[in-house]
Protein backbone atom coordinates (compact mmCIF):
# COMPACT_ATOMS: atom_id res chain seq x y z
CA UNK A 1 0.00 0.00 0.00
CA UNK A 2 1.16 3.54 -0.65
CA UNK A 3 2.99 5.06 2.30
CA UNK A 4 0.82 7.10 4.62
CA UNK A 5 -2.48 6.18 2.93
CA UNK A 6 -5.16 4.39 4.95
CA UNK A 7 -8.73 3.40 4.15
CA UNK A 8 -11.63 3.27 6.58
CA UNK A 9 -15.01 1.73 5.90
CA UNK A 10 -17.37 3.45 7.38
CA UNK A 11 -13.48 11.30 -17.67
CA UNK A 12 -12.45 10.22 -20.55
CA UNK A 13 -14.58 8.54 -23.26
CA UNK A 14 -14.02 7.09 -26.70
CA UNK A 15 -11.65 4.26 -25.78
CA UNK A 16 -12.61 0.81 -26.99
CA UNK A 17 -12.66 -0.83 -23.57
CA UNK A 18 -15.49 -3.35 -23.48
CA UNK A 19 -14.91 -6.27 -25.79
CA UNK A 20 -18.16 -8.09 -25.13
CA UNK A 21 -21.74 -6.86 -24.96
CA UNK A 22 -24.78 -9.11 -24.52
CA UNK A 23 -27.17 -8.80 -27.43
CA UNK A 24 -30.32 -8.80 -25.33
CA UNK A 25 -31.67 -9.05 -21.81
CA UNK A 26 -31.91 -12.85 -22.01
CA UNK A 27 -28.20 -13.10 -22.70
CA UNK A 28 -27.41 -10.81 -19.78
CA UNK A 29 -29.64 -12.85 -17.46
CA UNK A 30 -27.91 -16.03 -18.57
CA UNK A 31 -24.46 -14.63 -17.79
CA UNK A 32 -25.63 -13.41 -14.39
CA UNK A 33 -27.21 -16.75 -13.52
CA UNK A 34 -23.88 -18.45 -14.25
CA UNK A 35 -22.13 -16.29 -11.63
CA UNK A 36 -23.21 -18.49 -8.74
CA UNK A 37 -20.05 -17.79 -6.83
CA UNK A 38 -21.06 -14.13 -6.66
CA UNK A 39 -24.48 -14.78 -5.14
CA UNK A 40 -24.56 -13.84 -1.47
CA UNK A 41 -27.41 -14.01 1.03
CA UNK A 42 -28.81 -10.67 2.05
CA UNK A 43 -27.41 -8.89 5.06
CA UNK A 44 -27.67 -5.37 6.42
CA UNK A 45 -24.31 -3.56 6.19
CA UNK A 46 -25.23 -1.38 9.15
CA UNK A 47 -25.27 -3.24 12.45
CA UNK A 48 -27.83 -2.30 15.10
CA UNK A 49 -26.56 0.68 17.09
CA UNK A 50 -25.61 -0.19 20.64
CA UNK A 51 -26.15 2.83 22.90
CA UNK A 52 -23.73 1.53 25.52
CA UNK A 53 -20.95 0.67 23.05
CA UNK A 54 -17.51 1.82 24.25
CA UNK A 55 -15.92 4.85 22.66
CA UNK A 56 -12.78 2.86 21.86
CA UNK A 57 -12.89 -0.67 20.44
CA UNK A 58 -10.22 -3.32 20.93
CA UNK A 59 -8.63 -5.31 18.12
CA UNK A 60 -9.71 -8.91 18.80
CA UNK A 61 -8.01 -10.74 15.93
CA UNK A 62 -5.60 -10.04 13.09
CA UNK A 63 -6.11 -12.04 9.89
CA UNK A 64 -3.10 -11.99 7.52
CA UNK A 65 -3.73 -11.72 3.80
CA UNK A 66 -3.13 -14.77 1.62
CA UNK A 67 -1.34 -14.62 -1.73
CA UNK A 68 -3.80 -15.41 -4.53
CA UNK A 69 -2.64 -13.92 -7.84
CA UNK A 70 -5.26 -13.25 -10.52
CA UNK A 71 -3.50 -13.65 -13.84
CA UNK A 72 -0.46 -11.43 -14.01
CA UNK A 73 -1.13 -9.00 -11.11
CA UNK A 74 0.21 -9.94 -7.69
CA UNK A 75 -2.82 -10.21 -5.40
CA UNK A 76 -3.20 -10.50 -1.65
CA UNK A 77 -6.57 -11.16 -0.04
CA UNK A 78 -7.34 -10.86 3.70
CA UNK A 79 -11.11 -11.45 3.25
CA UNK A 80 -12.25 -14.13 2.74
CA UNK A 81 -9.43 -16.14 4.27
CA UNK A 82 -8.75 -19.46 6.02
CA UNK A 83 -10.25 -18.26 9.32
CA UNK A 84 -12.67 -15.55 8.22
CA UNK A 85 -15.46 -15.90 5.64
CA UNK A 86 -16.61 -12.29 5.75
CA UNK A 87 -16.70 -9.31 8.09
CA UNK A 88 -20.39 -8.48 8.43
CA UNK A 89 -21.41 -6.94 5.13
CA UNK A 90 -17.79 -6.73 3.93
CA UNK A 91 -17.56 -9.77 1.66
CA UNK A 92 -14.24 -9.51 -0.12
CA UNK A 93 -11.05 -7.43 -0.14
CA UNK A 94 -8.28 -7.69 -2.76
CA UNK A 95 -4.97 -5.83 -2.83
CA UNK A 96 -3.41 -5.81 -6.32
CA UNK A 97 0.22 -4.73 -6.67
CA UNK A 98 2.22 -2.67 -6.48
CA UNK A 99 4.22 -4.14 -9.35
CA UNK A 100 5.96 -2.84 -12.43
CA UNK A 101 4.43 -3.28 -15.89
CA UNK A 102 6.94 -2.81 -18.74
CA UNK A 103 6.08 -0.95 -21.97
CA UNK A 104 3.79 -2.79 -24.42
CA UNK A 105 2.15 -4.80 -21.64
CA UNK A 106 -1.27 -6.46 -21.64
CA UNK A 107 -2.52 -4.40 -18.72
CA UNK A 108 -4.85 -5.65 -16.00
CA UNK A 109 -6.81 -8.82 -16.84
CA UNK A 110 -10.22 -7.98 -15.39
CA UNK A 111 -12.23 -8.21 -18.62
CA UNK A 112 -16.03 -8.52 -18.92
CA UNK A 113 -17.58 -10.24 -15.89
CA UNK A 114 -20.95 -9.98 -14.10
CA UNK A 115 -21.92 -8.53 -10.72
CA UNK A 116 -25.28 -8.69 -8.97
CA UNK A 117 -26.60 -8.10 -5.46
CA UNK A 118 -23.65 -6.22 -3.95
CA UNK A 119 -21.39 -3.19 -4.43
CA UNK A 120 -17.72 -2.92 -5.38
CA UNK A 121 -15.56 -0.06 -4.10
CA UNK A 122 -12.27 0.28 -5.98
CA UNK A 123 -9.47 2.50 -4.70
CA UNK A 124 -6.81 3.43 -7.28
CA UNK A 125 -3.74 4.02 -5.12
CA UNK A 126 -1.31 4.25 -8.03
CA UNK A 127 -1.73 4.13 -11.81
CA UNK A 128 -5.07 4.39 -13.61
CA UNK A 129 -8.09 2.15 -14.12
CA UNK A 130 -10.61 2.17 -16.98
CA UNK A 131 -14.23 1.14 -16.33
CA UNK A 132 -17.09 0.45 -18.73
CA UNK A 133 -20.31 -1.52 -18.23
CA UNK A 134 -23.50 -2.65 -19.91
CA UNK A 135 -25.50 0.10 -18.14
CA UNK A 136 -23.62 2.70 -20.18
CA UNK A 137 -21.15 3.95 -17.58
CA UNK A 138 -17.57 4.68 -18.64
CA UNK A 139 -14.58 6.43 -17.10
CA UNK A 140 -10.82 6.37 -16.58
CA UNK A 141 -9.91 7.10 -12.95
CA UNK A 142 -6.38 8.08 -11.95
CA UNK A 143 -4.33 7.66 -8.77
CA UNK A 144 -6.15 8.83 -5.65
CA UNK A 145 -9.57 8.30 -7.22
CA UNK A 146 -12.38 5.87 -6.44
CA UNK A 147 -14.85 3.79 -8.46
CA UNK A 148 -18.12 2.88 -6.66
CA UNK A 149 -20.24 0.33 -8.54
CA UNK A 150 -23.65 -0.86 -7.37
CA UNK A 151 -24.32 -4.20 -9.04
CA UNK A 152 -27.94 -4.32 -7.86
CA UNK A 153 -30.13 -6.22 -10.33
CA UNK A 154 -27.08 -7.06 -12.42
CA UNK A 155 -24.72 -5.84 -15.10
CA UNK A 156 -21.51 -6.84 -16.87
CA UNK A 157 -18.48 -4.61 -16.58
CA UNK A 158 -14.74 -4.63 -16.99
CA UNK A 159 -11.86 -2.94 -15.19
CA UNK A 160 -8.75 -2.77 -17.34
CA UNK A 161 -5.74 -0.59 -17.99
CA UNK A 162 -6.15 2.39 -20.34
CA UNK A 163 -4.32 2.35 -23.66
CA UNK A 164 -1.54 4.73 -22.61
CA UNK A 165 -0.68 2.47 -19.66
CA UNK A 166 -0.37 -0.58 -21.91
CA UNK A 167 1.67 1.38 -24.44
CA UNK A 168 4.09 2.90 -21.93
CA UNK A 169 4.56 1.41 -18.47
CA UNK A 170 3.33 1.83 -14.93
CA UNK A 171 3.31 0.73 -11.31
CA UNK A 172 -0.36 0.08 -10.50
CA UNK A 173 -1.70 -0.52 -7.00
CA UNK A 174 -5.40 -1.11 -6.39
CA UNK A 175 -7.66 -2.08 -3.49
CA UNK A 176 -11.14 -3.47 -4.12
CA UNK A 177 -13.78 -4.01 -1.42
CA UNK A 178 -17.12 -5.80 -1.92
CA UNK A 179 -20.06 -4.67 0.23
CA UNK A 180 -23.21 -6.77 0.48
CA UNK A 181 -26.66 -5.28 -0.12
CA UNK A 182 -29.68 -6.05 2.09
CA UNK A 183 -32.59 -8.01 0.62
CA UNK A 184 -34.66 -4.91 -0.13
CA UNK A 185 -31.88 -3.54 -2.37
CA UNK A 186 -30.67 -6.71 -4.08
CA UNK A 187 -32.53 -5.81 -7.29
CA UNK A 188 -31.99 -2.05 -7.25
CA UNK A 189 -31.01 -0.57 -10.65
CA UNK A 190 -27.24 -0.67 -11.23
CA UNK A 191 -25.36 2.58 -10.80
CA UNK A 192 -21.76 3.79 -10.98
CA UNK A 193 -19.84 6.76 -9.59
CA UNK A 194 -16.27 7.48 -10.68
CA UNK A 195 -14.39 10.13 -8.71
CA UNK A 196 -10.99 11.65 -9.43
CA UNK A 197 -8.91 12.61 -6.41
CA UNK A 198 -9.72 16.31 -6.78
CA UNK A 199 -13.45 15.51 -6.59
CA UNK A 200 -13.06 14.00 -3.10
CA UNK A 201 -13.09 16.60 -0.29
CA UNK A 202 -9.95 16.57 1.88
CA UNK A 203 -10.62 17.53 5.50
CA UNK A 204 -7.79 18.50 7.83
CA UNK A 205 -7.80 16.37 10.98
CA UNK A 206 -7.59 17.93 14.42
CA UNK A 207 -4.06 16.59 14.99
CA UNK A 208 -2.70 18.77 12.19
CA UNK A 209 -0.76 15.85 10.74
CA UNK A 210 -3.51 14.07 8.83
CA UNK A 211 -6.02 14.75 6.06
CA UNK A 212 -9.21 12.71 5.67
CA UNK A 213 -10.53 12.21 2.14
CA UNK A 214 -14.28 11.82 2.62
CA UNK A 215 -15.92 9.52 0.06
CA UNK A 216 -19.27 8.62 1.67
CA UNK A 217 -20.95 9.60 4.92
CA UNK A 218 -20.70 12.64 7.17
CA UNK A 219 -17.63 14.06 8.89
CA UNK A 220 -17.10 17.50 10.44
CA UNK A 221 -20.47 18.58 9.07
CA UNK A 222 -19.45 17.66 5.50
CA UNK A 223 -21.07 15.05 3.26
CA UNK A 224 -19.06 12.78 1.00
CA UNK A 225 -19.82 12.93 -2.75
CA UNK A 226 -21.14 9.34 -2.86
CA UNK A 227 -24.60 8.74 -1.40
CA UNK A 228 -24.50 5.21 -0.03
CA UNK A 229 -27.74 3.28 -0.33
CA UNK A 230 -27.09 1.62 3.03
CA UNK A 231 -25.40 4.41 4.99
CA UNK A 232 -21.85 3.13 4.55
CA UNK A 233 -19.16 5.53 5.79
CA UNK A 234 -16.04 5.41 3.63
CA UNK A 235 -12.89 7.52 3.74
CA UNK A 236 -9.18 7.39 3.11
CA UNK A 237 -6.65 9.42 4.99
CA UNK A 238 -3.10 10.60 4.53
CA UNK A 239 -1.09 10.69 7.72
CA UNK A 240 2.37 11.82 8.76
CA UNK A 241 4.29 10.01 11.56
CA UNK A 242 2.50 10.51 14.84
CA UNK A 243 -0.78 11.41 13.16
CA UNK A 244 -4.06 10.40 14.80
CA UNK A 245 -7.60 10.45 13.41
CA UNK A 246 -10.82 9.86 15.35
CA UNK A 247 -14.11 8.90 13.71
CA UNK A 248 -17.18 9.53 15.84
CA UNK A 249 -20.69 8.20 15.33
CA UNK A 250 -19.64 4.75 14.09
CA UNK A 251 -20.27 2.77 17.28
CA UNK A 252 -22.13 -0.50 16.75
CA UNK A 253 -21.14 -0.83 13.07
CA UNK A 254 -18.99 -3.31 11.23
CA UNK A 255 -15.67 -1.54 10.71
CA UNK A 256 -12.86 -2.22 8.24
CA UNK A 257 -9.45 -0.56 8.52
CA UNK A 258 -6.85 -1.23 5.82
Amino acid sequence: MSRGRRIAGSSRTGENIVTERPGDQAALDSRLDEALDETFPASDPIAVHLPDAPVLRNVLRVHPAIRDDIGNPTTRRPVPGPKIDRLGAFLFLNHHGPQNFAPHNDGLPFGPHPHRGFETLTFILEGALAHRDTAGHESVINAGGVQWLTGGSGLIHEEISPQNFKRDDGLPEILQLWVNLPARLKMTPPRYVGLQREQIPALRAADGHSAVNLIAGNLQGKEGPVHSLTGVFMATWDSQPGGRVRFDGLAGRDASYT
